[in-house]
């Protein structure tokens, strides 16, 4: 990792950290799985588009964050206001669609820039 590169990597590392934290205390009050879901894929989509080759790292950390924060809660005796899963492993779910959504701002960030190449050999042709 270039020296040039690490303070923008290490504010993309500290907020994946918070990040997760704040996803999973915002999970803690829902009662449907859906805004957390989409919480997950936008943060992890976000920064799969701005620093895309790192997005495994991003998805890595802010998934296993939440998972932490969980599973760190459910042991200390929090309840919440829906079940987790029967399971506390269950949750572990958030991780894939940490990974589904850092890999779609990849995506994302790809098409954008065969449409800006496109777009912009068309100006200089035309």
């Amino acid at each position: 990792m270039p020296e040039k590169n690490f303070p923008i990597t290490g504010l993309f590392i500290v907020s994946s950290i918070f990040g997760g934290i704040i996803i999973a205390l915002f999970d803690m009050g829902q009662t449907e799985v859906q805004p957390t879901v989409i919480m997950i894929l936008v943060f992890t989509g976000v920064a799969g588009f701005l620093k895309s080759n790192l997005a495994y790292l991003w998805a890595l950390i802010t998934g296993l964050i939440i998972f932490a924060v969980i599973f760190a809660t459910t042991y200390s005796g929090h309840t919440y206001t829906h079940p987790i899963a029967s399971n506390i492993f269950g949750a572990m779910i958030c991780i894939i669609t940490a990974f589904a959504g850092a890999y779609i701002g990849v995506f994302l960030k790809w098409l954008n820039g065969k449409i800006n190449k496109k777009v912009n050999k068309n100006k200089l042709s035309g």
